[in-house]
């Protein structure tokens, strides 16, 4: 993917860890992302619904509206969108059910930054 087109790419990141959002956005903004931050899933539903967002990166467990619920609510108004979901808990028991609700993606914590930047750039060519 050309520099050109990461800049133009569009990354929503949700997670209610403050420190968690601010390193991985930090991370996505120098290799050339633009990125949005929220700590709530319920906060971006509206940034999903009228803004282009080209990928979401969502924690899985958050207060109010998790990362599983999250995904299906944009699955319903964006069915093609790229989701990664991140979890810091179990692989086994979390990952069929972030799957099964349809994200793209699912990385358990700690994930080198390389492996993250591997699965944006994938995803995003993937959706291109």
């Amino acid at each position: 993917m050309s520099d050109v087109n990461k800049k133009a790419k569009r990354i929503l990141l949700v997670d209610d860890n403050k420190n968690a959002r601010a390193l991985l956005a930090e991370f996505l903004s120098t290799i050339g992302y633009r990125v949005f931050k929220e700590k709530d899933g319920e906060e971006i539903m509206k940034l999903v619904e009228i803004g282009r967002i080209d990928l979401v990166i969502t924690d899985l467990k958050m207060p109010r509206m998790d990362g599983i619920e999250l995904t299906r609510a944009i699955r319903r108004m964006k069915p093609d969108l790229p989701i990664i979901v991140y979890s810091g808990y179990r692989f086994i028991d979390t990952a069929p059910a972030a799957l099964k609700a349809g994200a793209n993606e699912y990385l358990a914590k700690p994930f080198l930054q390389n492996k993250i930047k591997q699965t944006v750039e994938r995803l995003l060519k993937e959706q291109e």
